[in-house]
């Protein structure tokens, strides 16, 4: 029995060794993406660390402090080896990278690597080819003028373009989503804004195989779907789920998906891929044939279409993972190695991040192995629960258990990254798995007999049928009370204690012994070693938990935040706060800077103050003259004066919006200021204007673009 479950047990550090060195190979990407190491330090480290190894291994026999030295170094060894993939990927670790060229306006060659995005302007992403003649490579994020709104570029073409390059901009707001910080992580430091016309198609279509064979098919896929599903959310939604193509789903449809706990469906993963290879599984399986030339065919079949399907859908790293499991598990199948679940998992991943170290920092990726860890290591032991006594209710219970068994590990993650949690995830979840299955079948039918009269017309209704059906399911589960907890925040720390105290209880479980066991062999030391750590995991949390309240009960502050629409500036009071910001301030960009910190800040109360209105709100006021005054400073906001009127002739600080008519030169010898805060909404040649006249009068500037928020604590 004790065999048995060490053989199951995801914490039997010795049946699975590609855990251990996939734990140590993370750790040295974490170093390595913290230091700015360069690639001949991280290799000559390795390079020791390597052959200091196989000296000492040489030397091992029979010598048992020797050969834990040895196994500290082969650990270490895996850590300098970690450091060193991921500081090869950086963009200042490479000679031809184009980064080396910056700053300047250059000419620039480059595949489109990306289908354009078009909304206020068009963006793609550039595969760097030359940058003035010289060979470079790297990748680069292009926007085009809004005059050239019609350009109709494709991927694979080559194109030529003239502009300056410049870092993407950081999000300086805080507790923010960094959209550089993604970037980066996708190997996209740097930007260029290309003028009108300062572009021209060099060559069309230079995909190489079989990524240009793998595009057409997806682009006639999207044609078919287009032609057949008339509904935009039948169309948003299957394009999504059979070819990854996420580009037509609107913010609603969006919403509806993330706040019922179904937006996994959209995204293809291991889940389509599965279901994928259930089908020609089991139409492989109509070949009764069992020799060693058909089990080779399906083999091969089964890995073209996995591989065939990971391409079309555009090879993302939770597709590639799926991909690459599954592809090890066909072999496992095939050789019958015994290959375990948990070794593939690790092999599969190991595989990614030396391919790319940046996966590790991908939501995607790791959302897509904690769910599967918990699927795997949760599942069965909630199964056991309940014995379902009909075929029905045992296959309900299995996708049930499966759906609760995912978010044990899901959960602190998808709360740190979201700040909510959807209540019905198991109503979501298993209406997702069973439906998923035949529209990812009936999409397939309907692309293979698109062309066949009538029977392809009664496959498309049949579709747009079971396509209505799901989508209704997942807007009446958002309509159900409290479908979602909101407002959610925890730390990276926080985060941190709870997944230690999952892992320590998932421990506890495994050294779970008969009372045989417990007299033959006992491990108390081990039992009380997890309680400790438990323990210790707890006090951690709750530690965690008493510093965040006491950052933000009590702390009064008034915040201007970096954004380039318009003035927003926050004033937390206690558990309230008040809001003033520009006209016509679009309400999603105000959420997506805001936030956040709001949340953080755990503000309840909120009242929306005008400017030019008189107010009291306690520790600050407002006036009809544009000025607030707060914990005895006066902010005079500029974009409520007009030279012809009459204005205050002081302030203590004076703050610039994009609404600002008057000069520096003309306004700043009538007025005196302490201090000019600038906000991102003006623009760089306004803010200098204004910079240069304030040096003058040595008066202090914040330019919140260059210098982040303006923050002002108060007692």
């Amino acid at each position: 029995m004790k065999n048995n479950r060490e053989k199951i047990s995801l914490l039997n550090w010795p049946k699975f060794p590609l855990l251990r060195v996939l734990l140590f190979f993370i750790i040295g990407i974490l170093i390595g993406n913290t230091y700015n190491l360069s690639c001949r330090t991280s290799l000559s480290f390795a390079g020791v660390l390597t052959v200091f190894t196989i000296i000492c291994n040489h030397y091992v026999s029979g010598k048992r402090l020797l050969a834990n030295v040895v196994s500290l170094l082969i650990f270490l060894t895996i850590v300098a080896y970690g450091i060193l993939a991921i500081c090869i990927q950086k963009p200042q670790n490479q000679p031809l990278h184009y980064s080396h060229h910056i700053p300047g306006e250059y000419m620039i060659v480059g595949r489109i690597i990306e289908d354009l995005k078009k909304s206020k302007s068009v963006s793609t992403l550039l595969d760097v080819i030359q940058v003035d003649g010289k060979i470079s490579k790297g990748k680069l994020l292009l926007y085009f003028n809004k005059k050239d709104s019609i350009i109709e570029y494709t991927v694979g073409d080559i194109i030529a373009v003239d502009g300056r390059i410049i870092p993407t901009f950081k999000n300086k707001n805080p507790k923010s989503f960094d959209y550089s910080r993604y970037l980066k992580y996708n190997k996209i430091e740097y930007q260029i804004f290309v003028p009108h016309q300062a572009h021209i198609l060099i060559k069309n279509r230079t995909l190489n195989f079989p990524y240009n064979y793998a595009y057409d098919i997806r682009k006639w896929a999207l044609g078919v779907f287009q032609r057949r599903l008339s509904d935009e959310q039948h169309l948003a939604t299957a394009s999504a789920m059979v070819l990854g193509y996420r580009e037509t789903i609107s913010k609603e449809l969006y919403a509806a998906f993330s706040e019922t706990g179904a937006v996994h469906i959209l995204a293809v993963s291991g889940l389509h891929v599965g279901i994928i290879c259930l089908i020609f599984s089991l139409l492989l399986g109509l070949i009764k044939s069992d020799t060693k030339k058909v089990k080779w065919f399906k083999l091969l079949v089964l890995l073209m279409v996995t591989w065939s399907y990971t391409l079309i859908t555009g090879a993302t790293p939770a597709v590639l993972r799926a991909a690459l499991m599954f592809s090890f598990f066909l072999f496992g199948t095939f050789f019958r190695d015994g290959s375990n679940t948990y070794s593939l998992l690790a092999t599969s991943a190991l595989v990614l991040l030396i391919f790319n170290p940046y996966y590790l920092f991908h939501a995607g990726f790791q959302f897509s192995y904690l769910a599967l860890i918990s699927i795997v290591y949760f599942q069965p032991k909630i199964s056991n629960i309940y014995n379902a006594k009909s075929k029905v209710g045992h296959k309900l219970w299995t996708l049930v258990s499966v759906s609760f068994a995912a978010q044990i590990l899901v959960f602190p993650i998808s709360i740190f990254y979201f700040h909510k949690f959807p209540t019905y995830f198991i109503l979501s979840g298993v209406a997702s798995v069973f439906l998923a299955t035949f529209i990812l079948g009936l999409g397939l039918l309907l692309l293979i007999f698109d062309q066949v009269p009538v029977l392809g017309d009664i496959i498309a209704c049949v579709y747009q049928y079971l396509l209505d059906v799901f989508i209704g399911i997942v807007y009446g589960i958002k309509l159900l009370p409290f479908h979602s907890i909101d407002g959610v925040w925890i730390s990276l720390g926080s985060m941190i204690w709870i997944y230690i105290i999952i892992v320590s209880v998932m421990y506890l479980v495994s050294l779970a012994q008969t009372k045989m066991e417990e007299t033959i062999k006992p491990n108390y030391i081990k039992r009380r070693a997890s309680h400790i750590i438990l323990t210790i995991a707890l006090v951690g949390l709750v530690y965690n938990n008493i510093i965040k309240t006491q950052q933000t009960i009590g702390n009064n502050q008034l915040i201007m935040y970096d954004y380039n629409g318009g003035s927003i500036i926050d004033i937390f009071n206690g558990k309230s706060r008040y809001t003033i910001q520009s006209d016509n301030i679009d309400s999603n960009k105000v959420k997506f800077t805001a936030s956040d910190y709001r949340l953080f800040m755990g503000s309840n109360k909120n009242d929306i103050i005008e400017l030019n209105k008189k107010s009291n709100k306690g520790n600050f006021c407002t006036d009809q003259n544009g000025q607030l005054l707060y914990n005895g400073a006066k902010f005079l906001f500029a974009s409520a004066i007009k030279m012809q009127d009459s204005f205050p002739q002081n302030s203590d600080v004076l703050v610039l919006s994009h609404q600002t008519e008057i000069l520096p030169y003309s306004f700043l010898d009538y007025h005196t200021t302490g201090k000019v805060i600038i906000d991102s909404s003006i623009s760089y040649a306004n803010a200098n204007k204004w910079k240069k006249e304030c040096n003058k009068r040595s008066v202090p500037v914040h330019y919140i673009r260059e210098d982040g928020v303006y923050l002002l604590l108060t007692e």
